[in-house]
C-alpha cells in the first residue's frame, strides 16, 4: 500500500511548499520546482496509482476468500 500512498502524499507536501513560497516556489531558486518534476516523474516511472491499488484489492480480495473459506469448513 505504501507503492500508492507515498508519492502521492511527496507530491502533495511539495505542492503545498510551492503554494507558501509563492512565485520563489517554481524558481530555480528554491529545489521545489526540481523536487515536485521528479516526485511527480517517479510517480509515472512506477505505474499508475490505479495498478497498485488494484494489485493490493486482488491481494486483499483473495486473503478474504481464503480465510472465509476455512470458516465456513
Amino acid at each position: 500500500m505504501i507503492k500508492a500512498v507515498a508519492p502521492r502524499v511527496a507530491c502533495d507536501v511539495i505542492d503545498r511548499a510551492i503554494q507558501v513560497h509563492g512565485a520563489a516556489g517554481v524558481s530555480d531558486d528554491t529545489p521545489l520546482a526540481r523536487l515536485y518534476g521528479w516526485h511527480r516523474a517517479m510517480r509515472i516511472f512506477d505505474g499508475p496509482d490505479e495498478v497498485h491499488l488494484r494489485s493490493i484489492a486482488r491481494a486483499e480480495l483473495s486473503r478474504e476468500k481464503s480465510t472465509f473459506a476455512a470458516a465456513v469448513t
